[in-house]
């Protein structure tokens, strides 16, 4: 980290720790307390809460400072400059001392047991990653929603079953969603951290670096984990789809031709899903902008306009032959 860094609340440096909670905020003040309360009501595991303020320019660290109250358990760090969700989860994970890494976003939160019972799971299956179900929740109303993906036993992800998760129009909610527990010893041994030049979908690529370096990953399917809806208003994340197509291209060239034939595959079926949810955002905001003339002429010249086209053409035909 840089030297500028400011950090309290080291705590007990010979205690043990289960896991270490990585906590990024960025203008979170209005929000954080459910976050930050979720990993500190944690039973059954020896938690620290490493609070990274990404230079937020509201009353991010009076408030986590006054949530701490002392609890040792609790350490914030302040960095001189906004780097991003990466560069904030590796400085905490620089000065992690637990066991495992547990990645919070700052609008999310954890329920009741769920880190106990991963570290359960890991550790019994002797696993390097291992992540849960999680549950949609609107801010608006208080409401929880149904789990985003099956429940049921444990299931091991390769590197091709991931991929394959990985990506929107799934029966089930993109895998690249999902907040894992990483074993500290596996990144250190195999020298891996967020990557800092990425700003969204930093967490596909690491699992995805992972699984290239032979993690053994575990799905445990039941629902523990609370994502907050982007309709909340409360994200900061800014998505770029065609930065998201183009690295997703630059990892498929990472993986070998003969060995990875199938990644590859699924990769390039991860970019073109991707282009189809681009296509759509953006047909939205040109539709709810200028109205239904501008937008169908938009997705007139766009690819994946026309690809959605024969896809409602193909419907009808279908339909057509049913009946």
């Amino acid at each position: 980290m840089s030297t500028d860094t400011e950090m309290d609340g080291v705590g007990d440096a010979d205690a043990r720790v289960d896991v270490s909670v990585v906590l990024a905020a960025f203008n979170a003040e209005a929000f954080i307390e459910r976050a930050f309360r979720s990993a500190l009501d944690q039973a059954g595991v020896a938690v620290e809460l490493i609070v990274v303020d990404d230079a937020s320019t509201d009353g991010t660290v009076a408030k986590v400072r006054s949530l701490a109250g002392g609890d040792e358990r609790v350490r914030v760090v302040a960095l001189p400059a906004n780097g991003g969700p990466s560069v904030a989860r590796n400085a905490a994970v620089e000065v992690a001392r637990g066991e495992w890494i547990a990645v919070l976003d700052a609008d999310d939160a954890m329920l009741p047991g769920r880190l106990q019972r991963l570290v359960e799971v890991g550790r019994s299956q002797g696993a390097d990653i291992v992540a849960d179900v999680f549950l949609p929740f609107h801010a608006a109303t208080g409401e929880t929603g149904e789990p985003t993906l099956r429940l049921g036993p444990a299931e091991v992800l390769d590197l091709p079953r991931y991929v394959q998760g990985a990506r929107p129009f799934n029966a089930e909610a993109d895998f690249g969603l999902l907040k894992p527990l990483f074993r500290r010893a596996f990144l250190a041994r195999a020298g891996l951290r967020y990557p800092t030049e990425v700003r969204h979908g930093e967490d596909f690529e690491l699992v995805f670096r992972c699984l290239q370096a032979g993690a053994r990953f575990v799905l445990h399917r039941e629902p523990f984990y609370l994502y907050t809806m982007r309709s909340s208003g409360f994200s900061r994340t800014r998505i770029d789809y065609g930065g998201l197509i183009e690295r997703s291209m630059q990892l498929r060239d990472s993986l070998d031709p003969t060995g990875d034939a199938l990644a590859r595959e699924l990769m390039l079926e991860r970019c073109r899903a991707l282009e189809r949810l681009e296509f759509q955002h953006r047909y939205k905001q040109i539709r709810s902008a200028d109205g239904r003339a501008r937008s169908l002429a938009f997705a007139l010249t766009q690819k994946e306009g026309w690809r959605a086209i024969m896809r409602k053409l193909a419907g009808g035909l279908r339909e057509r032959s049913v009946a």
